[in-house]
């Protein structure tokens, strides 16, 4: 019985990119990130594979495979569930295979369960534009970065790296921990958040009235 080696080579497809996932590889990680040509590689491989025919080696090749994969694509969708109580029971019962933004209070009731993964995703940061500088706008911007650097969503002790230090600074944190744990029936720290609501309140009544005041000098 008379055997034969064959080198298959693989023909790079239209989606050939430099990832760098394949570990071990020096070449993969080493260009990992770079520029991919496609063509390119694909005539490099063709070339190497009649090099190989040229010596007298038996030869192979796969073809390409079908990438974005469509027919997988078209049976994902993307739905808009604003109840957050919907989208639990939608990941609970299998319906629904991915949410967003569920309540921090049922993370040990997601966790329980054996078919999810929770994850808790780290922000990266806020964009804020103003387009209006007149006196009403201006004076919701600072509210909206106490609030975009406080723990609106999470409590304080989830956060990781420089947002868990900001967070900490922020006063309108003192307010919302003192506000969980009213609602969880152990309260914590509520008299420095009625030092800080005071002090709060004096601090925009006093923006409110300058901007104000500013805005009507200027007609």
């Amino acid at each position: 019985m008379r055997l034969v080696e064959i080198n298959f080579d693989g023909i790079v497809g239209p989606s050939h990119n430099y990832a760098g996932l394949s570990l071990g590889n020096l070449a993969a990680t080493a260009h990992a990130g770079d520029v991919s040509y496609p063509r390119a590689a694909a005539l490099q491989g063709l070339a190497k594979m009649r090099g190989n025919m040229a010596l007298g080696l038996a030869q192979g090749f796969l073809v390409p495979l079908p990438r974005p994969n469509t027919a997988w694509l078209d049976e994902i969708l993307f739905l808009t569930v604003p109840d957050t109580a919907v989208r639990l029971a939608g990941v609970e019962t299998g319906e629904y295979h991915h949410a967003m933004f569920v309540k921090q209070d049922s993370y040990d009731r997601v966790k329980a369960l054996p078919a999810l993964e929770p994850r808790i995703v780290k922000p990266r940061g806020w964009a804020v534009a103003v387009l209006n500088h007149k006196a009403g706008p201006m004076m919701q911007t600072p509210v909206f970065l106490l609030l975009f650097f406080a723990p609106v969503y999470v409590p304080l002790k989830l956060l990781q790296g420089w947002i868990h230090g900001v967070a900490t600074a922020n006063p309108i944190t003192q307010l919302l921990e003192a506000i969980r744990g009213l609602l969880a029936g152990n309260p914590v720290e509520v008299g420095v958040a009625y030092l800080v609501a005071t002090g709060l309140i004096f601090f925009f009544g006093i923006w409110a009235i300058f901007n104000l005041r500013h805005a009507e000098a200027k007609g």
